[in-house]
């Protein structure tokens, strides 16, 4: 007999929902991506969560530990992080035909922190060696927010207003006591609102930077339904070991009318020119991981140790093709069509390395965690730019959990990740210039300072 939810549950996951969808969260990039490690408790072990223990992060981490819930338990998980991602740019000096060096300030992100939440539910419903899951969840990101007249302005001004949530259906399988098997089906939602600075330098006239050629665009992509899926698996092995693996599929993603909505530049030349069209077909592609663990377990602590691949080298570019759109109007040269504005990744592979452990200091009550971990970066220097800060990093974390009832537990935990200082001076990040492409001038190159803050609190409730 299949049983129903507690009462409890369906009130808290009603009202956990809605604090999901009222919580932004942003793509900015750390790790290729995102950045580690992702939910409260497992925070606090620096992310080496795929071999164990059992809990509803492993949606992310490893579907099946979800096989190793209590039997006839309901499980219910709700917390949050708030992302802090401090970013310094100090574009290098441009120097121009005549000898003249043109110095820019230093500029830095301006975004408000943001949190980024989390619920989740599993229960067997009353089946037995099978446990069920559901979960909605957001990526560590955050937003980006910078000068409109900043030297970085031809890459991002802003991307506030941005929204990007999971949602995962899982189930796992105990066939035997020493052997778990898992997977999801997982739908990323986007909604992706980007603003920056176009250059409409004709060729004869002023200067690619000239602010009175400069053109603001408001672009916002909103793509609902991208369905990927993940597996994964634990073992029990001799001596007080388990092992995990799980893998989690690339998705190529493509919005065909992501609207536009632009400011013309104030030069004269465009006082009676108007645009036609607002719509360009948006693409990204996201990455397939592979995660594998092994843990040690005592009847105290535990240690985890996990290596992580990500495989970025698909990404290659933001494409963005627009659907006809013209400008016309402008003196002299009549309709001109706008054409593709790709913004180049070239992404590489990154690969990572988690450790990090519990300890139960009041056995039942309370329990302690820390952990470290690497994570070697995605962007290689030609395509890094504040659109996507990232570099090779470390990351230290501490939590803990209190066990405040029965079937209440809450969680702590934090992580600081230490970005290496990056200094690029073979960018190819242009300015996006539509109508004079051979007039856009390197953009990127400069130093990148990076550091990310990550506090988070939660409640697990065990029914």
């Amino acid at each position: 007999m299949i049983e129903s939810p507690h009462p409890a549950f369906a009130w808290l996951a009603t009202l956990a929902v809605v604090a999901v969808l009222s919580l932004p969260t942003d793509a900015q990039a750390a790790g290729g991506l995102f950045n580690p490690p992702h939910g409260v408790k497992t925070m606090g072990r620096a992310g080496a969560a795929v071999a164990g223990p059992a809990d509803l992060n492993a949606l992310w981490y490893n579907p099946a530990l979800i096989a190793g819930l209590p039997d006839g338990s309901h499980e219910l998980l709700l917390d949050a992080n708030i992302v802090y991602q401090g970013v310094r740019f100090e574009r290098a000096p441009r120097t121009f035909d005549n000898g003249r060096t043109q110095f820019y300030r230093p500029v830095e992100n301006e975004a408000t922190p943001i949190p980024v939440p989390q619920i989740a539910y599993a229960s067997d419903f009353g089946l037995r060696d099978v446990h069920f899951a559901l979960g909605m969840y957001g990526p560590n990101g955050a937003n980006s927010k910078y000068p409109v007249d900043g030297p970085q302005r031809y890459v991002i001004v802003d991307t506030e207003g941005s929204l990007i949530f999971s949602t995962q259906l899982a189930v796992a399988w105990e066939p035997v006591h020493w052997l778990r098997l898992g997977a999801g089906l997982v739908n990323h939602t986007f909604i992706l609102r980007r603003a920056l600075v176009l250059s409409a330098y004709p060729g004869f006239a002023g200067d690619p930077e000239d602010e009175e050629f400069d053109a603001l665009l408001v672009s916002e992509a909103n793509v609902p339904i991208n369905p990927t899926g993940i597996l994964g698996l634990w073992a029990q092995a001799p001596g007080g070991f388990e092992v995990g693996a799980s893998f989690l599929f690339p998705k190529h993603v493509e919005d065909r009318e992501t609207t536009v909505e632009q400011r013309l530049p104030s030069h004269p030349l465009f006082d009676d020119a108007e645009v036609h069209g607002n719509s360009v077909v948006a693409s990204f592609d996201l990455p397939a991981f592979l995660r594998v663990g092994a843990r040690y377990v005592q009847p105290r602590w535990d240690l985890e140790l996990d290596f992580v691949y990500e495989v970025h080298s698909g990404f290659k570019k933001i494409g963005t093709r627009p659907n006809g759109i013209t400008v016309s109007g402008i003196p002299g040269i009549g309709e001109i069509p706008i054409g593709s504005l790709d913004v180049p990744r070239n992404f590489t592979n990154s690969v990572g390395f988690r450790l990090g452990g519990d300890y139960h200091l009041v056995e039942g009550e309370l329990t302690l965690r820390a952990g470290a971990l690497y994570e070697s970066s995605a962007i290689p220097d030609e395509t890094q730019s504040v659109l996507q800060v990232d570099a090779d990093k470390i990351g230290v974390s501490l939590g803990g959990s209190w066990e405040v009832a029965d079937a209440v537990s809450l969680d702590f935990g934090y992580t600081h990740l230490f970005f290496f200082e990056r200094t690029v001076s073979n960018s190819i990040m242009t300015q996006l210039n539509p109508t004079n492409p051979e007039g856009a001038i390197v953009v990127g190159n400069g130093t990148y300072s990076t550091s990310v803050d990550m506090l988070g609190v939660g409640v697990r409730l065990h029914l």
